[in-house]
C-alpha cells in the first residue's frame, strides 16, 4: 500500500500546486477537488479514514479454512452470496426499479 499511497501524494502535490498557479477559476477548482479527493483514498489506504474505519474482514464460518482454499472463485462466491443473503439483499434494493 506504501507505493500506491506515495504515488497517490505526489499527484495530490501536483494537483494543489496546478490548482495554486491556474488562472482559470474553474480548472483551479477542479484541481482542488481532485487533490481532495486524493487525500480521502489515501487516508483510506493508510487506515486513517473515518468512512473505513467501521469496516473489518469477516472470518469464514460453516467451512474450515482448508475447505474455502479449495473452492473455485464461482464456489467461494456462491458459498458468501448464500451465508451473507447476498440475493434478499439485492431483491429489497432493486425491489420495484426493474
Amino acid at each position: 500500500m506504501k507505493i500506491k499511497s506515495e504515488s497517490k501524494s505526489v499527484e495530490v502535490v501536483w494537483c494543489t500546486l496546478q490548482a495554486e498557479h491556474e488562472t482559470d477559476i474553474s480548472k483551479a477548482i477542479k484541481l482542488f477537488n481532485k487533490a481532495e479527493q486524493l487525500k480521502g483514498e489515501i487516508a483510506t489506504l493508510m487506515g486513517n479514514s473515518p468512512h473505513a474505519a467501521h469496516f473489518k474482514l469477516a472470518e469464514p464460518t460453516g467451512l474450515d479454512s482448508d475447505k474455502i482454499k479449495e473452492l473455485s472463485l464461482g464456489e467461494l462466491q456462491r458459498y458468501y452470496d448464500k451465508q451473507n443473503n447476498i440475493s434478499d439483499i439485492y431483491e429489497k434494493m432493486y425491489k420495484g426499479k426493474n
